[in-house]
């Protein structure tokens, strides 16, 4: 373990000067996203970690504890994933079971997305209440909701305006606050696809119209970053996405950063890829994120890359429980003394 926590501590060293970091004040979480059965490229139909989780609950107990210390704990995942792994009757005894542990829980979702079944907000209301009104129904009641791109999908992806964009965003927003008024609801978009200029302004702008709309704004700006283009040294960098944490604490919107393992896809190509590639990927992103005094908001640990193959035991170097509990205890339980090289 120090060997490979060394490793992933020089490979980080050509990182530079820190910016100091803010103070949220509102009190931080964490969300733990396990890997599930796809429809996700890489994610075999049989990969079961989610359901550890719900099968063994004395393999992740310091890992919950961490988890609720001093932050709020969320166990997140698909609408897909959920009613795939778990019966009604599942979903009812893990409602409970995460009741009685303090932690809520959460969904990944999809939004506009400028094609012609989900062109307008409604669309992507009407497509998917109904399956969030069945998951809380089944006694998993819904903390928070995680937009899945609307801006890179719309304007990106589909090519569609930009007004485009944030008017049906804010419609499906607008529609979502008036069922479920008590979620909180947030955006993830990625970088560096998106530059840090594009995702202040696309925020901004999206407050702005909701505003108008007389609707609350998102409750938080999650970034999905594929840092293998910083190894690559080809874009991005952390000290960028730092200053995408200060600009949204400054607009007033917490921001989520998603810990994960970008590089595993190449690994694999290359066969040196196995359990241990997930947990190795997320401290070192975790370490390279500290190394600029980063300190988000929301520390999402998240996997839809079909690794690891275990969620639980925690005792297991390489099981997605084990990644959590060492990152909580490494990177958010621990204060951290802004600093740079």
């Amino acid at each position: 373990m120090i060997n490979r926590i060394f490793v992933l501590f020089a490979a980080s060293l050509f990182l530079s000067a820190s910016l100091h970091s803010q103070e949220s004040p509102a009190k931080k979480e964490v969300w733990m996203m396990p890997p599930g059965p796809g429809p996700g490229p890489g994610e075999p139909p049989t990969l079961l970690a989610l359901r550890d989780f719900y099968l063994h609950p004395d393999d992740w107990k310091q890992t919950r504890a961490a988890m609720t210390a001093k932050t709020v704990g969320v166990f997140a995942s698909s609408p897909y994933k959920i009613t795939k792994v778990f019966t009604p009757d599942e979903m009812r005894q893990f409602g409970q079971m995460l009741k009685g542990w303090n932690i809520r829980f959460g969904l990944e979702i999809e939004s506009v997305r400028g094609t012609p079944d989900w062109r307008t907000g409604q669309d992507a209301f009407d497509r998917q209440y109904k399956e969030f009104d069945n998951i809380q129904a089944n006694g998993l009641p819904i903390y928070g909701f995680a937009m899945d791109g609307p801006y890179c999908s719309v304007v990106y992806q589909n090519h569609r305006s930009r007004d485009e964009a944030i008017r049906e965003t804010a419609n499906f927003i607008a529609l979502m606050r008036k069922h479920y008024p008590n979620a909180r609801i947030g955006d993830i978009e990625p970088y560096p696809t998106l530059t840090v200029p594009e995702l202040v302004s696309w925020v901004k702008d999206l407050q702005a119209k909701l505003k108008e709309m007389n609707v609350r704004g998102i409750d938080f700006l999650r970034l999905d970053f594929n840092w293998t283009h910083v190894m690559l040294g080809d874009q991005g960098n952390w000290r960028d996405v730092k200053r995408l944490e200060m600009a949204c604490r400054e607009i007033g919107v917490p921001f989520s950063l998603i810990y994960w393992a970008p590089p595993y896809g190449s690994f694999r190509r290359l066969g040196i890829a196995d359990d241990s590639t997930w947990y190795t990927c997320v401290i070192w992103q975790g370490y390279s994120y500290a190394l600029v005094n980063g300190s988000p908001d929301q520390y999402v640990l998240e996997s839809w890359i079909g690794t690891p193959s275990a969620g639980t035991p925690e005792t297991n170097p390489d099981s997605f429980a084990r990644s959590v509990l060492d990152f909580c205890n490494k990177f958010v339980l621990k204060p951290m003394t802004p600093s740079g090289l």
